[in-house]
């Protein structure tokens, strides 16, 4: 099988491996373990995961094998994922590679930035009428920008930031007429960002700051009365060393109310809104004890999982599980939406040492 062939014959049947069970629908078996892992109030949302197949893997013979933290979007009729591509996890030689499909199957791929010697993290894409941007944090320094008007030729890496220090963008958005996005500095204070082109941002407010908590990797959601919804991953507390953090707020989001969520592992996430459906997804620890899913017929492990989120709780109610082949480092989302009731998902999925592969599933939200 090669890097880009599909898997769906093999995963629709089921197939045992020896990664285990496999399923792309398995709708029956998710409702069960969310009816199980789910102590909130509401109508359970009807996640079908579709289609699931493995879009990247390093040919044989090639070092740099660990392929993850992807983001997704698609731009000018075409989808893209971008992904570091490492000889370990962290910190190692890297480079970032932009994928490109017109229909989710077949892929190109391409070397967008190639700087051995610098860790280049979290590869973050957005689009806009104009450019399709990518932005990238060289880890530890300042996050960087780095744009192209025809999917081939980019510009070279900018700070993205300048006028501050320590920033580390994580998921722009487009809402209502303008680019946002959140910026941690440190895990000690996040703040909101605007720009009108993607290129140039102002701060909009500060979402968090002076806590004990350590906020980074911050998603946004807008909601359909206008209020900005910021999922956030809370270092160094809970059994798990990190918790979901919720932060909410109105227009002109300079005050930010914040809940601490259910003491569950949570990391690299992305977030979309379907009408009143919020999804999430996220990493999340499997097994029995603190900090963990207990999942029925399910092995310890770090998974994948498919979240809504419940805005009268303040809540993440468990869903589904992506399939995994490692059963280690899994996570580090990308989500687009296809329609109204549906998307697709770019994750990676390895071993937390020296191989990690790009995955991606179809879904339906009814």
């Amino acid at each position: 099988m090669n890097r880009t062939e599909s898997r769906r014959q093999f995963i629709n049947k089921g197939l045992v491996t020896s990664a285990g069970l496999l399923w792309p629908s398995g709708i029956e078996y998710t409702k069960a373990m969310a009816a199980e892992n789910t102590s909130e109030p509401g109508k359970p949302a009807q996640i079908t995961i579709q289609e699931t197949r493995r879009i990247y893997s390093t040919p044989d013979g090639g070092k740099l094998r660990y392929n993850a933290f992807t983001s997704m979007e698609f731009w000018r009729a075409k989808y893209y994922v971008a992904f570091r591509q490492g000889v370990k996890h962290s910190p190692s030689e890297c480079r970032l590679v932009l994928m490109e499909s017109t229909d989710l199957e077949n892929w190109t791929e391409r070397v967008v930035l190639n700087r051995p010697s610098i860790d280049d993290r979290d590869p973050k894409l957005l689009s806009t009428p104009d450019r399709l941007f990518l932005y990238t944090v060289p880890y530890p320094r300042d996050s960087e920008v780095m744009s192209t008007q025809d999917g081939v030729r980019w510009t070279d890496p900018v700070d993205a930031y300048p006028s501050s220090n320590g920033d580390q963008f994580w998921k722009p958005k487009f809402y209502n007429g303008s680019y946002y996005v959140a910026s941690d500095y440190n895990n000690d204070r996040v703040d909101l960002l605007k720009s009108t082109d993607g290129l140039s941002w102002q701060h909009a407010g500060t979402i968090l700051e002076g806590t004990k908590y350590k906020p980074t990797e911050i998603a946004l959601v807008f909601l359909e009365d206008g209020r900005c919804l910021a999922l956030m991953r809370l270092n160094g507390i809970g059994p798990s060393g990190t918790l979901p953090g919720f932060a909410i707020s109105s227009p002109p989001y300079t005050s930010w109310d914040l809940t601490v969520g259910q003491a569950v592992r949570f990391s690299g996430h992305a977030v979309e809104r379907f009408g009143d459906t919020i999804l999430v997804a996220s990493r999340a620890e499997l097994g029995k004890g603190a900090g963990r899913w207990d999942i029925p017929e399910e092995r310890a492990s770090q998974r994948t999982v498919l979240y809504t989120f419940n805005l009268e709780t303040m809540r993440l109610e468990f869903q589904a599980l992506l399939p995994s082949e490692h059963y280690r480092d899994s996570s580090y989302v990308g989500l687009v939406k296809t329609g109204e009731s549906s998307a697709v998902i770019s994750w990676h999925d390895g071993n937390t040492r020296n191989e990690s592969n790009i995955w991606l599933a179809r879904i339906s939200i009814g």
